[in-house]
């Protein structure tokens, strides 16, 4: 983590304007920034296993073909991201992209998963996000994963939550041939087939 917040901040200071004229200087900081950490962290040896709260004791972050019987393990990770750094105004907007603080944790993320290599990935963020970072990132050392990446949101499924989110789709080809295209159309189709509205 601290490699990543020093080169981070190295980057930051070559760009510090807001000014409009900066954005495409910023945007070529970024891919360069991105660049070096995503070596930085290929070249990082991964712990599968810390202190777990619950058990107190040393439990694994992912699961592995000793810790479970099973033969068909399905391992599906799901998180978000820091949103703040990929929205422009309004009160938490910054527009810094990858050049803010908040992003070194979404790397570490990005890197513990390319270890792990889970079957199917589920991640959340803002319709802002730049999901080709997660393409590159995943897409490398021999992997390959089918990343695919809708904006959608509840109210236009007739939920009363106004709340646009991009979420992204990322399968695993040797686990999850990509049968269905994560669009619009098979959105509605699938997962909003079966829906129920209800006051209680």
């Amino acid at each position: 983590e601290d490699k990543l917040r020093s080169l981070q901040s190295k980057f930051l200071a070559q760009s510090f304007s807001s000014n409009e004229d900066k954005i495409q200087e910023r945007v070529a900081l970024e891919k360069r920034m991105h660049a070096f950490a995503v070596k930085l962290l290929d070249s990082e040896p991964m712990n599968n296993a810390c202190h777990c709260l619950v058990h107190g004791r040393q439990c694994n972050l992912f699961p592995t073909a000793e810790s479970t019987d099973h033969r068909m393990l399905f391992h599906i990770e799901v998180a978000g991201s820091p949103c703040i750094a990929f929205v422009r105004g309004g009160a938490y907007g910054t527009a810094l992209r990858w050049l803010h603080e908040v992003t070194v944790p979404f790397y570490i993320w990005l890197f513990s998963v390319k270890k792990a290599k889970p079957a199917m990935i589920v991640h959340e963020c803002v319709p802002g996000f730049d999901v080709n970072v997660i393409d590159a990132g995943l897409n490398s050392q021999g992997l390959c994963y089918h990343v695919q990446s809708l904006v959608f949101s509840p109210e236009e499924e007739g939920v009363p939550i106004k709340r646009q989110r991009r979420y992204t789709l990322c399968l695993r080809s040797d686990l999850c041939p990509p049968l269905l295209k994560f669009d619009a159309a098979t959105w509605r189709c699938v997962a909003f087939a079966e829906r129920v509205a209800t006051a209680e």
